[in-house]
């Protein structure tokens, strides 16, 4: 058989050189058959050759031997080759008799009987390669099962290993999110779609007064008071189509019945293909916030009610200092005045009233510094007439002392405010044109009254360089000004607002709005002006 003839050369020894050994073996594999099949003939006709006469038996049998080892070691095709040379052989030996009445029948018995089992060994030969064919065919389809058996488990192994590592990365990822549950002070609850409570954390417990074997299985309504489990089912409703609840803020019941105040966010467990199977509460305790927000708050409008109250009273004594200098000080530069008139008139010399020129001269001055000084302090129209004309007062005195253009507008409708309410509004109209011409390097400014609603709101407005109001309140005490932030504060405490918009490069324009007196007829300011004339006299 040819699997019989091996090469004792590996080609796992020279890997290089594989194709050229695969080529040398196939060659071999299919001459060396042929080769021994030449060469067992060639022995046998030798041998029989050296031996003495009767050389045809001998020889007979030898090549029969031939032909047999032929076929049963180098395989069908190679026997057929040494028959037909054997034969070849026998019938050369029959023609070397030199007598011719010595080639009898039984000569042709022996050839024949020598092709008989010739053909016999080829027919054995042919059935036992059908039957290797079977057998090489059984193996190769026995190795290819191997090969994809082999591949399958190696595909299953690494499956199992791939398996194997996202199972420890998920118990370790279960781990810390237990350990976090463990750990941290908000409470975590899980809970199915009907509201059962499932599991929950050592917060929970602390949280709530429950252990968890008396959480587990109950409802989560429970843990909320009567009016507030009304809203359980809408958001389980909402949970369950995929919804997650934005925080929000709740009360609770502890085992006592005390009430907590918790900030509480729900969201929906989900599974690898999206669906819900279940829901996940996390709430935090904001009792304590809640109660320091409230302090703050008091704080808050405690400090506002002072400042607005400071504010006031720096208002009355400005009131009153204005008072006091113009019923006192204003009177007695005045009165000097007229008495330094009448004293000039008794003098008949021209020398002598030059100095008194030159006091006469001061005391107008004084005079007049005393009017500003108190205009500043307290304008009394302001008291007396309206804050509609001692804003436009104040916009003719800014244009007149600074040189810049300020245009006042109004409406010219009656808004009755309180006193107090007048004057915040006038002194923040102030500190705003100040800022103007101070920072904003403006040309042009606009004072404007309107009535908005049931409220005063005043806009000014500015085409100077402008500013940032984020930068500018987070400024704030930083270079030692409140401004803004303190009128903030006094029109928010009073029931007003402040508002500002501003960029860099665009001006600015800056509103104030304070709640007007209740019950205000609509009549005209010009109506009002008319039934006060101007008391100042100046």
């Amino acid at each position: 058989m040819m699997a019989r003839c091996r090469c004792a050369v590996s080609i796992d020894d020279y890997p290089g050189r594989a194709p050229m050994f695969e080529d040398e073996i196939t060659m071999r594999t299919r001459v060396l058959p042929f080769g021994l099949a030449v060469s067992s003939v060639a022995l046998a006709m030798t041998l029989a050759l050296l031996v003495p006469a009767p050389q045809e038996g001998v020889a007979s049998i030898l090549l029969l031997a031939a032909v047999v080892v032929s076929t049963w070691f180098a395989g069908r095709w190679p026997g057929l080759v040494a028959a037909g040379l054997a034969g070849l052989s026998i019938a050369w030996l029959l023609l070397l008799r030199t007598d011719p009445g010595g080639r009898g029948p039984n000569d042709w018995v022996q050839l024949g009987v020598f092709v008989l089992v010739t053909s016999a060994m080829n027919a054995l030969a042919a059935g036992r390669d059908r039957e290797a064919g079977v057998l090489r065919r059984s193996r190769d389809d026995l190795e290819h099962r191997v090969e994809v058996r082999t591949s399958e488990l190696h595909d299953a192994n690494e499956a199992l290993q791939a398996g194997a590592e996202v199972r420890m990365r998920a118990e370790q990822a279960l781990s810390q999110v237990a350990a976090i549950e463990a750990s941290t002070e908000d409470a975590v609850l899980t809970m199915s779609l009907d509201g059962k409570i499932v599991s929950c954390n050592p917060g929970a417990e602390r949280l709530y007064g429950y252990t968890t074997a008396e959480l587990v299985g109950r409802s989560i309504a429970v843990l909320l008071p009567r009016h507030s489990s009304v809203m359980l089912p809408r958001i389980l409703e909402r949970v369950s189509r995929g919804e997650s609840i934005a925080p929000f803020e709740s009360v609770r019941l502890r085992t006592n019945g005390t009430r907590v105040q918790m900030l509480l966010t729900i969201s929906p467990i989900k599974d690898a293909t999206g669906g819900v199977r279940g829901v996940c509460a996390l709430v935090r305790d904001i009792t304590r916030r809640k109660q320091a927000e409230t302090k703050i708050a008091i704080y808050q409008q405690q400090l506002r009610c002072l400042a607005s109250a400071l504010s006031f009273a720096e208002q009355r004594e400005r009131r009153r200092i204005a008072s006091e200098l113009h019923g006192h000080l204003a009177q007695m530069l005045i009165v000097s005045r007229i008495k330094l008139r009448m004293l000039q008139s008794t003098f008949v010399s021209e020398s002598a009233p030059q100095p008194m020129e030159e006091i006469r001269h001061l005391l107008d001055k004084s005079i007049e510094y005393t009017r500003t000084l108190i205009w500043d302090l307290c304008p009394p129209m302001l008291h007396e007439v309206g804050l509609e004309a001692a804003l436009e007062w104040l916009a003719e005195q800014m244009q007149e002392r600074h040189g810049i253009d300020v245009r006042f507008e109004d409406d010219e409708q009656l808004k009755p405010s309180d006193e107090n309410i007048r004057v915040l509004l006038f002194q923040a109209v102030h500190e705003l044109l100040m800022n103007v011409i101070k920072h904003a390097s403006a040309s042009q400014a606009i004072v404007a009254v309107r009535k908005y609603e049931e409220q005063i709101e005043i806009r000014v407005e500015d085409n100077g360089a402008g500013f940032d109001p984020e930068g500018a309140r987070a400024r704030i005490g930083q270079d030692g000004g409140f401004g803004l932030f303190s009128l903030r504060e006094r029109l928010d405490t009073i029931g007003g607002s402040f508002a500002i918009r501003s960029n860099p490069g665009s001006g600015s324009q800056a509103t104030l709005r304070a709640p007007l007196l209740q019950g205000a007829g609509a009549a005209t300011r010009k109506g009002a002006l008319h039934s006060h004339p101007d008391p100042v006299g100046r």
